[in-house]
Parts: C-alpha cells; structure tokens; sequence
C-alpha cells in the first residue's frame, strides 16, 4: 500500500485526477490505475510547488505500476 502523507502532493493529485484525495478509504488499486491512465498532469502550477507536483506524479505512476492502492493520512 502506497500512503501519501502531504497536503500539497494531495493537491496536485486532485488536479490530475479530478477525484478527491481526502478520501478516508483511499483508493483501491483498480482506480489507482485507472486514474494514472487517465490523469492529465497538463496544468500550471508554480515553481515553488514543482516538488509537490513531481511528487504526485510519479507517486501515481509506481502505485499503478507496482499494484499499490493508496491510502491518504493528514
């Protein structure tokens, strides 16, 4: 299980995905990866927040490709 423990990672994640991140049961593996090929990662965002935006991105991609469901903790 992938876990994401960070506000604006959880942010960037909502913005690719359209789906809500504060999701107490998380998302299960199917929708993980259904969201990963479906994300649209094509937004702006500041430079300051390119680390919460990577973040978010590639922790998407190795939970879909590794068979991880995510579970979100703030």
């Amino acid at each position: 299980m992938g876990g994401l423990d960070c506000s604006e990672c959880a942010r960037m994640l909502e913005k690719a995905t359209k789906m809500n991140a504060w999701d107490e049961n998380g998302w299960d593996v199917e929708k993980v990866k259904t969201l990963h090929s479906s994300a649209d990662w094509k937004f702006n965002y500041h430079k300051d927040k390119a680390w919460a935006y990577w973040s978010a991105k590639k922790f998407l991609e190795i939970c879909a490709e590794n068979n991880l469901s995510i579970e979100f903790s703030f």
